[in-house]
């Protein structure tokens, strides 16, 4: 059994596309657009099962703007779409199941929200994934900005150390020292010499 109809889906048609959707989840069968038959003012809905079930839904766009009331498309808005013929049933023999897809459930009552619920969340852990991304380069770059402060202060320390190791040498090499002063200036040079194996280490481990 099979029904003609008249049913408006608006300038999109996306509300009787809606209804297939529901419809074939009610049932828990599988339906698809057939492309074949889309012309433009045409569209088809079919049963996935082609072989055992000839279940199908017809929509037209309404292209004639002026009709005559005694039309059956008076009613209907000129360039909205409208159901043509839509069968009763899927046929006895019909195998087919209903498939989960994403699309479909978004024209489904209680999946919409569910699902516009589901984007939310996705879009705010982007965003929070995308806000800790950026947190952490700028803590990388606030570590190497430290970095490299440190080794320009080391270098400073460094080429201070050798300056006065230079002068150290120049002291010790007067031979006018008494032997108190010179065992301290060896004293000093020797820690010097330390300091600046110190500090070379650390430009090292830097570099």
């Amino acid at each position: 059994m099979s029904l003609r109809l008249l049913m408006d889906c608006g300038p999109d048609g996306k509300e009787c596309t809606r209804l297939v959707h529901k419809y074939s989840y009610t049932v828990n069968k599988g339906v698809h657009q057939d492309h074949s038959f889309r012309n433009g003012n045409r569209k088809k809905w079919i049963c996935s099962d082609r072989v055992n079930c000839s279940w199908e839904v017809r929509m037209r766009k309404k292209k004639t703007c002026k009709t005559n009331r005694a039309s059956k498309t008076h009613s209907i808005p000129c360039g909205h779409w409208y159901v043509t013929f839509m069968s009763d049933g899927h046929d006895e023999g019909c195998i087919s199941k209903y498939q989960v897809k994403k699309g479909g459930l978004k024209g489904l009552d209680g999946f919409k929200g569910a699902l516009e619920e589901e984007e939310r969340k996705d879009r705010e852990d982007a965003r929070k994934d995308k806000e800790e991304e950026r947190k952490e380069k700028e803590e990388e770059r606030k570590i190497r900005a430290e970095q490299r402060e440190e080794k320009e202060y080391t270098m400073k320390e460094f080429e201070k150390v050798t300056d006065l190791l230079r002068k150290s040498r120049e002291d010790l090499s007067d031979t006018t020292l008494s032997p108190e002063d010179r065992e301290d200036l060896l004293c000093t040079h020797r820690l010097l010499i330390n300091q600046k194996k110190k500090l070379q280490q650390m430009l090292f481990s830097t570099s």
